[in-house]
Formats: structure tokens, sequence, C-alpha cells
């Protein structure tokens, strides 16, 4: 009996619902809903579980509850759980909607008192108290932090996030990447997840990843197979964050320093960061050189406002290009040469593009653009902000490009972020707190397909809206932006 069956089974009794009755009222034929109820057959659909869910008087939670089952079922638990940590991917990279720290660590942690060069670290409270007190040395003295460990200790990278502000302190972590192939894609995004409020950060935080059989890696068997060095204390401990050794000593440092560099030879670089322009250029040719980007038939787009990069010539940032920034020379050539060819090769591909109602306000509002070039740029004049909308409407009307509205509260985007996923190439633009943009371009092939297939589906979700509700909002915008600037004239 499925997860979805139990449940449902469980309702009904619960509800003392006829089955007869409930099959009739919800134009299902009762020998299929029999079926449904024993675990011999899925509902055809998610309405059919809402017209149970409307029999059954189920509050909202419930319901939630009862489809969220479903949709493991239908999905399969490995693909569903590899959507929603995607999801819950993009919705970390949101710096307003991450938690708090921790209170109760929010003030420095007291020293560990032992002078020795090799000290026992017993309890996760003693193992937190050491970590906190080599990660805080080494920020607050501008130094480099070495990480080995994975992505689901939270509190490490809460720390980082804490005490990591000075954009002098580095990072380097080293993660592994599960290469057991029927649980790899779930595991490997959640790793991502896991280390994304890091990619926001003020320091550099630089990622390496590996790959091996994560329980047999960092299984009970293995002793310490975590660390965290500094320049005075390197601290080994278990992946749970039971215990630990405490290391000091010129000689102790140097041998692990020798070790992670070691490491590092055998481990890739996760992510290609860096948002100027020799990183767009080389974004750009990669993509002109690339077969699989240059025969791809589909490119999706995840922005808070909708996408229109590609319908807008040169000339248009070069009207708002700000006169004093040092690079302009640089940035006109790029402007007019290789991003011009780049945006031309995107009209042989059907282009799926997903907005949010907030993103599209704070377009019209301050002519804001997600793009590591605003940050060169004077807002868009109004005029050119509503005709950009009106060629994304065009587009829309004549079935050129997909444009969907994301629904309100169903995924949260920060608004200074978007992510590009085609066959050559994924691409992920985010503002980190400093104010400065970060491009990165994933290239492990697991996180690649759980982030691209994510966007593949989306359209067919319940996360948007409908096309012909998204071209009606955007009519409906365009309508009312009209009157307004026509008012102020």
């Amino acid at each position: 009996m499925s997860i979805f069956s139990e449940e449902l089974k469980k309702l009904v009794k619960q509800k003392k619902a006829v089955v007869y009755d409930m099959a009739k009222k919800c134009q299902i034929d009762h020998s299929s809903l029999y079926q449904i109820i024993n675990g011999k057959r899925l509902p055809a659909s998610e309405s059919v579980v809402k017209q149970i869910g409307e029999y059954l008087k189920l509050s909202p939670d419930v319901q939630e509850q009862l489809l969220e089952k479903y949709r493991i079922m239908h999905m399969g638990e490995e693909t569903y759980f590899r959507r929603q940590y995607v999801k819950e991917f993009i919705e970390k990279l949101d710096i307003q909607e991450q938690d708090p720290f921790p209170v109760n660590y929010q003030a420095a942690l007291p020293d560990i008192e032992e002078e020795a060069d090799c000290i026992s670290v017993a309890g996760r409270e003693n193992l937190d108290r050491a970590m906190s007190k080599i990660i805080m040395n080494e920020a607050n003295e501008k130094g480099k932090i070495r990480i080995i460990c994975q992505g689901t200790y939270t509190f490490l990278f809460s720390l980082l996030c804490m005490y990591g502000e000075n954009k002098d302190f580095t990072a380097e972590h080293i993660l592994c990447l599960e290469n057991v192939q029927e649980n790899n894609d779930c595991y490997n995004i959640q790793m991502l997840c896991g280390v994304a409020p890091l990619l926001k950060a003020n320091f550099s935080y630089i990622p390496y990843y590996f790959y091996d059989s994560v329980q047999a890696h960092y299984g009970m068997m293995s002793l310490f197979p975590c660390m965290i060095l500094g320049s005075r204390e390197a601290l080994l401990f278990s992946a749970d964050g039971s215990r630990g050794l405490l290391f000091r000593g010129d000689s102790f440092l140097a041998l692990l320093r020798e070790t992670f560099e070691l490491c590092k030879k055998n481990a890739r670089p996760l992510l290609a960061n860096g948002a100027d322009v020799e990183r767009v250029k080389e974004i750009a040719d990669e993509g002109m050189n690339n077969p699989d980007f240059q025969e791809a038939s589909a490119a999706y787009i995840l922005c808070p406002c909708v996408y229109f990069g590609h319908l807008c010539d040169s000339g248009m940032w070069l009207k708002i290009l700000k006169k004093d920034i040092p690079n302009r020379k640089e940035l006109e050539t790029f402007l007019k040469g290789d991003n011009a060819k780049l945006s031309s090769m995107v009209h042989h591909i059907k282009i799926y593009s997903f907005f949010t109602r907030e993103g599209i306000r704070d377009f019209l509002e301050n002519g804001h653009i997600v793009d590591p070039f605003s940050i060169y740029c004077d807002p868009l004049p109004m005029e050119d902000r509503l005709q950009c909308l009106r060629k994304v409407l065009k587009e829309i009307e004549e079935d050129r490009m997909e444009i969907y509205l994301l629904k309100e509260h169903k995924i949260k985007m920060d608004r200074d972020f978007y992510i590009v996923a085609t066959p050559g190439l994924l691409n992920c633009v985010l503002r980190k707190k400093s104010g400065e943009y970060a491009m990165m371009t994933i290239r492990e092939s697991t996180l690649y397909h759980a982030i691209g297939d994510f966007m593949s589906v989306l359209k067919d979700s319940d996360m948007v809206e409908g096309k012909e509700e998204t071209a009606e909002y955007l009519r409906k915008v365009l309508d009312e932006r009209g009157k307004v600037s026509n008012e102020r004239v």
C-alpha cells in the first residue's frame, strides 16, 4: 500500500465517509475509488485529489499533506525531493528570508582553556565552541579557513555567515558528492542547498567537490572525516558532530595544510565565479562555441522580472551606461560585440521565462534590471521599461516565447537573482551582501540535471499561472502604467 492510499484510508475512516457516495459526488467510478483507497492505483490528477479533499472537508494543511503524498507517489520519491531541494536552494539565496542566527550563539563563545597541542573535544556544544573560536579568529584577522565537511552542518555555515562579513576573509571548502547512481541527484542538490547562504556572503567562499560513496566516506567507521583548519588551530571531528580533536602546534598544522592541498588537487571547483567583463565574455565565448548550446531547442530562465534581454539591442544598454565608470570603454566594446552576438544566437531557441509580480513592480517603479552590468547603469527610462514589456507581450501573443507568471507565495526569489538553464550552460547570477554581483556557472552534472529538470517542469506545475492569465496580467500592468505616465505628462 502506498503512503498516499494509507493517508486517504485513514481520512476516510476518520470522516466516516461512505465510499459509494464519495465516488458519486467526486464523479469517480466507485470501483476505481476503491482501488485508489486500497493502493491499487493513483488518482488520475491532482484535481481528483482536491475533489476528494473537498468532499471530506479537509483543512488546507491536511489537504496539502494529502497532495504531497500524491506527488511523491506520482513522481517517485527521488524526483519529488530533488525538486523540493532545488526550490529550497533558490529560496535560500533570498537574504531577507534567511533564518536568524541561533540566539544562544550570538555572543562570543567561551574559549577552551587547555593549552596542550592535542585536546579531546566531546559533545556537540564543546565542538561548536572550538569551531566558533577558529572561525572568529580567522575572520577578524582577514585570514583563511580550510574546511572538509558536508553541506548538512548548518551550525558551521551559520557561523561562517555571522563571522565572515569581512570581504578579505577566505573560506576554501571541500565536500563530497555522492557517486552511487540511484541516490546521487537528490543528495548532491541537498549539498548545494546547504551551502547556498555562503554564496551571498561578503567573504570569498571557494567550494570544491570530489566523488565518493558518502556512506563509506562519512560513516561510523570513519573516525574524523571532517576538518576545520585555521592558522593557529585545527579541528578534526566526526560526521555527526559529536566528538573531535583540537590540534595546535606548527608541525600538526603544517601536516594538515599539506593534506588539504593534496585533497584540493584531487577535487574540482564546484562553481566558476566572477561578474566582471572578462567573466561575462568567457561565458559568451563558451556559449557561442558549445555545440549543445548552438543546437539547443529550449532555454529556461527564472528571474523576478520577465526576461527581455534578447529583445533589446546594445543601444539600450549603451544609453544607460554611467558616464564616470572606469571600465566604460571595455563595456562599450563588449556590448557592441560579443554580447550582441550571444543575444542574436538566442533567437533560434524557444525561451521559457518565469517571473513574479514583485519583479515587474520593481522593474516599473525603479527601472531595476537584474544583470551584472546593472551596477554600471542608470535606471532605464520609463518609456523604455514599458517598451520592453510591450515586446515581451508581443512575443507571447505571437507564440514565440513561453512566459509564465509565478503564483504568489509559491516560490520566493531575491530581487537580484536569476538562473538560466540550457543543454550547454547553467548560469546563476546573484548579488552578494556587499552589493557586488556574482555569476556562477554550475558544471557538476548531477546538479546541472537537477536544476534543469526543475526548470523544465515548472511550466506544467501548480506554481505558475496559465499563459493567457500571464498575458492578461501584463496587459493590465501596461494599461495601468501607461495611464499613470500620461497623467504625469
